[in-house]
């Protein structure tokens, strides 16, 4: 495939990989860099811990079993830090009873391995979409927050009251 068909997108995108199995990781990146994204690789939820401390990300790709805290915990600890950053998690051994857990955990899709290219490229596009959405939200939001309240206009009671104690 060439570069172009590969690609649903021609933004590049800050992509955090978590996977215990190195070759997952690798061929993860790979394909990834290989339509110009930037990918950082973490084998472990405590070391992309760190890197989301240390890296703004775009999106995470994080596998859900791992030695060590797993892909729920992981994903926990980024929904607390990070909630505007969409997850996509990746299982050997997923089924309805987790994909359902992912889900109401604020998971942005699921998925069995192996992950098929055309379908994690094109998720990513969305999560970027998604994203872009999220952080303009989370500013207007802050930005209507600075916002003095508007003033309430008097009421025919509290009007009339004063009226009396004048």
């Amino acid at each position: 495939m060439t570069r172009s068909e590969l690609s649903p997108t021609a933004e590049s995108l800050s992509v955090l990989v978590v996977d215990d199995f190195e070759l997952i990781r690798e061929s993860i990146r790979a394909l990834l860099a290989s339509v110009g994204h930037r990918v950082t690789l973490a084998e472990d939820a405590h070391e992309a811990t760190e890197l989301i401390s240390a890296i703004e990300f775009d999106v995470a790709v994080i596998d859900y079993e791992m030695p060590g805290p797993d892909g729920l915990m992981l994903l926990q600890t980024i929904q607390e830090k990070y909630p505007l950053l969409p997850v996509i998690v990746v299982s050997g051994a997923l089924d309805t009873k987790r994909a359902i857990q992912l889900a109401n955990a604020g998971v942005f899709k699921v998925a069995q391995k192996p992950v098929d290219s055309s379908w994690l490229l094109s998720v990513l596009n969305d999560s970027s979409r998604v994203n872009d959405i999220r952080k303009r939200a989370a500013y207007w939001s802050a930005r209507l927050s600075e916002l003095p309240a508007p003033a309430q206009p008097e009421t025919e009671p509290q009007r009339s009251q004063e009226q009396i104690n004048a």
